[in-house]
């Protein structure tokens, strides 16, 4: 997906309109969205939604055209707060391998926020596109605290583009499910980096 793909697919999340109130509505329906998806998954229906957010079912459906299409918005506004907190690790004055740790934790630890809501986005990144908007949120970020980390002698000299490459693999939706299934959620961060900090190191 190039960029201007992406940006069509972010402005087209909800439908576009010149009315104050309208962009107002959007507002709510997403915070609401996101507390009755955190709380119910899958399961949330739009009424819920409309009702916690106090309007019209019939607004809802006026700015997202379906249910998949408000999933797919709220995850996005979540990549981007992830995204800003990433862009602040990175920052950071510590050691890189610290930087990896801190920008994994903050993609991984989604299911303390968003209970639910974080299995949907799993289960959306698998079977859409939406897997890679993720990847996105830590392409660059990734690639700056692996040339830091090779600078300080942490992390091998390799193409940062190869070990930019076994990260993604490592923190793909799909093993990530699977973990669920073995250990306990709140591990998760540390395992897969660990894994992460030893195959770079």
């Amino acid at each position: 997906m190039n960029s201007n793909d992406k940006e069509t697919n972010q402005i087209h999340l909800s439908v576009p309109s010149a009315r104050k109130d309208a962009n107002q509505n959007v507002t709510r329906i997403m915070a609401a969205a996101k507390s009755v998806f955190k709380e119910k998954g899958a399961e949330a229906k739009v009424e819920e939604i409309a009702a916690k957010a106090e309007i019209g079912v019939g607004t809802v459906y006026r700015r997202f055209i379906n249910k998949e299409r408000l999933i797919w918005a709220v995850g996005m506004d979540v990549i981007k707060e992830i995204r800003e907190k990433q862009l602040l690790d990175v920052n950071l004055p510590v050691p890189a391998d610290q930087k990896i740790c801190l920008i994994l934790e903050e993609f991984l630890l989604l299911h303390r926020k968003y209970g639910k809501l974080h299995e949907m986005l799993l289960q959306l990144s698998e079977e859409t596109e939406f897997g890679e908007e993720i990847k996105q949120t830590l392409t660059d970020v990734i690639q700056v605290a692996i040339k830091e980390g090779q600078e300080q002698g942490i992390f091998r000299k390799q193409d940062p583009v190869v070990l930019e490459a076994y990260i993604l693999h490592l923190v793909n939706p799909k093993l990530i499910s699977t973990l669920r299934y073995h250990i306990p959620v709140e591990e998760i961060p540390k395992t897969i980096s660990k894994f992460v900090l030893k195959g770079l190191s």
